[in-house]
């Protein structure tokens, strides 16, 4: 069997955003395969009660799809979001990154307001 990559580190806010975290906000991580950039995301996690920085790993137990190997280049996007909805919404702080499966270390910053 393959060797079961993650990718994993750090997930940090733009101080000028600290003040705009949504209360009881939830953490939706979202990889898509550098192949696949729409329809269902290769991976996804969905975290609560989220202090930061915040040490994430993603990897094949998040995989949505039946059969899908978490390999390869991938975007993973972060967002803070205040409805508990995977769906994009005013309010929220989201942030992405551009790496590999198997990558440590990577940093993904919260930086953009999304707004109305």
């Amino acid at each position: 069997s393959a060797e079961t990559k993650t990718v994993s580190g750090t997930i940090r806010i733009d101080p000028a955003l600290a003040d705009h975290i949504p209360e009881g906000a939830s953490l939706f991580l979202i990889a898509r395969s550098e192949r696949a950039q729409r329809g269902m995301p290769l991976a996804v996690k969905k975290l609560e009660e989220i202090k930061f920085p915040y040490s994430f790993t993603l990897g094949q137990v998040d995989v949505m799809l039946p059969g899908a190997v978490f390999d390869g280049p991938v975007t993973i996007f972060a967002r803070l979001d205040k409805d508990g909805d995977a769906a994009p919404a005013s309010g929220d702080i989201d942030g992405s990154v551009f790496t590999n499966a198997g990558d440590q270390q990577v940093e993904i910053i919260l930086n953009r307001l999304i707004g109305p």
